[in-house]
């Protein structure tokens, strides 16, 4: 998948599931079989969706960490990302920059994140869409105040590549009041 198609593609206004239906649809996944694969052709292994989870789950652990390097490592070099406050971000270089900002700025330096639900669908055998729930606790406002913790939605697309699975897209949202 070239950095390009996606751009082209999402500039277009389609969703990030869409996305990656059309990338699997056009034959611009890779193409490999998968010898578990079902007869539909998206069934990924139990094997890679406990891979994708720990993919995710790691993304978390580095956010408690506040290591922003680690945060950003699985993700593909031209992946592109959009936190929850609309914030774009393209490239791996990008994100670790952004999210390495952040951590050390006195709103965030407490902050936990938790992955709350991870949900895997494997559009192919190496196209996957996670849906994740997620909280942020430990905020502080501009007087130093921790605010309420922050609950969101994530919608992730990651590519099976050589060595393991990788983020290509990430979207973030915070929930809101109703």
């Amino acid at each position: 998948m070239k950095h390009h198609q996606v751009e082209a593609l999402a500039t277009i206004g389609l969703g990030v599931a869409f996305l990656c239906g059309i990338f699997a649809v056009a034959g611009l996944a890779d193409e490999r079989q998968d010898a578990s694969e079902s007869s539909s052709g998206a069934a990924g292994t139990s094997v890679d969706e406990d891979a994708i989870r720990k993919v995710v789950t790691e993304t978390s652990e580095a956010w408690n960490r506040k290591d922003a390097k680690a945060f950003a490592e699985p993700y593909l070099d031209d992946a592109d990302a959009v936190n929850s406050r609309g914030v774009r971000m393209t490239g791996r270089k990008q994100i670790e920059q952004t999210l390495a900002s952040r951590f050390a700025s006195e709103s965030f330096r407490q902050s936990q994140h938790k992955r709350t639900s991870i949900a895997v669908r494997f559009l192919t055998p190496q196209c996957a869409i996670v849906d994740s729930t997620w909280e942020v606790a430990g905020l502080l406002d501009a007087k130093g105040t921790v605010t309420p913790t922050r609950k969101g939605n994530s919608t992730m697309v990651l590519m099976k590549q050589t060595g393991g699975w990788k983020i290509a897209a990430t979207r973030s949202m915070v929930h809101t009041s109703e």
